[in-house]
């Protein structure tokens, strides 16, 4: 009898092997997530093989939706065998919030399934100061006019109460006022 319980346990474990080896494909990781400021790419990262690496017939495993649809144009590929990236056109702009939303009838070659969150989220949040004229370290006058270039366009209102300067030295935030600037005027020298 103990040959044959040997026997026999030996034959579940062997069953219970195969049944984990041949569980559903899982995500171990996407990229980004949350707020970022500047997006170009999506990553997907996979816990095991998902594709045969080098077959250019592999389909996507998620799909793509932004708040702006012409912003979030680009294409999806497999990086490797376990990574797969949605190239953008270009960098969204501030304020596109985006989707990435596995597709149901995703399967690896060997037929597993793929399980993962029902989507993942990110946006561009709002617009970073890309440049500043002049530049730190510059030589200020009292009456300092100051050039800030944005990433895109920002809320006037919500600038109002975000915007001020900080002079090294001095505990407080010195106040800023907005100028108007006529668009089609171009500065040759500031």
């Amino acid at each position: 009898m103990t040959q044959q319980f040997l026997a026999r346990t030996a034959s579940l474990l062997g069953f219970f092997a195969l049944a984990f080896s041949a569980q559903a494909l899982t995500v171990s990781s996407v990229s980004p997530q949350g707020e970022v400021a500047q997006i170009r790419q999506v990553v997907v990262k996979f816990d095991q093989a998902v594709i045969n690496f080098g077959d250019a017939r592999a389909a996507a495993p998620f799909t793509l939706s932004c708040s702006n649809a012409q912003a979030s144009k680009g294409n999806g590929r497999w990086i490797n065998e376990r990574e797969w990236a949605f190239e953008l056109e270009r960098d969204l702009p501030p304020g596109v919030r985006c989707s990435l939303t596995p597709k149901v009838d995703f399967k690896s070659p060997s037929g597993q399934a793929l399980t993962s969150a029902s989507s993942y989220a990110f946006n561009s949040g709002g617009p970073f100061v890309r440049r500043i004229s002049p530049y730190e370290g510059s030589r200020i006058d009292e009456e300092q006019i100051f050039v800030l270039e944005l990433s895109g366009a920002a809320d006037p209102a919500t600038l109002a109460g975000n915007l001020w300067c900080a002079v090294e030295g001095l505990g407080e935030r010195v106040p800023t006022k907005k100028l108007k600037v006529n668009s089609a005027s171009k500065c040759s020298k500031l």
